[in-house]
């Protein structure tokens, strides 16, 4: 991969590696195996977009904001300086803070992006421009790449004409509770070097019923979980429109469900930080820095070693 500069056409700056079809083939194969994948659940973006802050149950733009902007003291110094590995961006809004602490202390940040929503990149290509223009004769470099995350390998990381050989890997967004744990963590732990740094936001299982009721009789949320699903005619056999989602907490993994019939169409785990640590540290990280507000944390781990323990289950 090369990085570019940021004013370059988006075209010259997005690698499309997966299309809608190759998508569509994986949700009917996640439909008939009765669990659709959070690659999933955003496609209808602008679906998305209506849900800002408060109205968004995850409430991370809030959340992350407040704590990114209270604590970038603590944060910058593990950030900047190294090419930064987005894991999904969606809207941006946290995932432009990192960047910013790169042009104010060093006028140049080179930026490197994995979703597999191609308009989500294209967005965050806009935030960095438009960030540009906060500082003047400031220079970003980037690149990015429209595939799922588990198609990722430590070649689609390599970096040509960059000026640090070091990576901060950042994640946020809760972006990790959409995964099955197992899945995500070793996703990070085959792509992430000994002693480079990964940045994580999640949502607190603290207020877990709480979250729940502003997922229920949420209509722009269940709207963008339900839309994707029924997106092709073929799949529109499957769902009735008038249909809801069936919400509820599986208390044995800390996760609020939406099922359709039979179909988990939604599903995302909460934490507490005791838990989360002693989890990854199964995949050779450590805790450097952690930060909480209201239900949402941001921690810093580190790589410590490159052990997977041979004893983890799936999820």
């Amino acid at each position: 991969m090369q990085l570019k500069d940021i004013d370059m056409a988006p075209e010259e700056l997005i690698i499309k590696n997966i299309s809608d079809e190759e998508l569509d083939d994986l949700l009917r194969k996640e439909i008939t195996n009765k669990k659709v994948g959070g690659e999933q659940w955003f496609r209808k973006y602008e679906n998305w977009y209506e849900m800002p802050a408060f109205v968004n149950p995850y409430k991370t733009p809030y959340h992350e904001l407040r704590i990114l902007i209270d604590h970038q003291k603590d944060l910058y110094q593990f950030t900047t300086g190294k090419i930064k590995i987005f894991w999904g961006v969606g809207i941006g809004d946290s995932e432009i803070i990192p960047v910013s602490w790169d042009l104010d202390t060093e006028g140049y940040s080179e930026v490197y992006v994995i979703d597999v929503v191609p308009h989500f990149i294209e967005t965050f290509i806009q935030n960095l421009r438009n960030l540009t223009k906060e500082y003047p004769n400031s220079k970003i470099r980037f690149i990015g790449n429209c595939n799922l995350f588990e198609n990722i390998s430590t070649d689609d990381l390599n970096v040509e004409k960059t000026k640090s050989n070091r990576k901060v890997h950042i994640c946020l967004g809760n972006t990790l509770g959409n995964f099955d744990q197992h899945v995500i963590l070793s996703i990070f732990a085959n792509n992430i070097q000994v002693g480079h740094y990964l940045l994580i936001g999640y949502q607190l299982n603290k207020n877990i019923n709480k979250i729940l009721q502003q997922y229920i009789n949420n209509k722009g949320f269940e709207r963008l979980i339900l839309d994707t699903i029924k997106k092709k005619r073929k799949l529109d056999l499957i769902f009735n429109s008038k249909r809801k989602l069936n919400w509820k907490i599986n208390k044995e993994e800390s996760k609020i469900e939406a099922w359709y019939r039979d179909i988990l169409a939604f599903q995302s785990k909460k934490y507490n930080r005791e838990n989360l640590n002693d989890y990854v540290k199964n995949y050779g990280f450590e805790e450097c820095k952690y930060f909480e507000y209201g239900d949402g944390a941001i921690s810093l781990f580190r790589r410590k070693n490159n052990s997977i323990s041979k004893s983890l289950k799936n999820g």
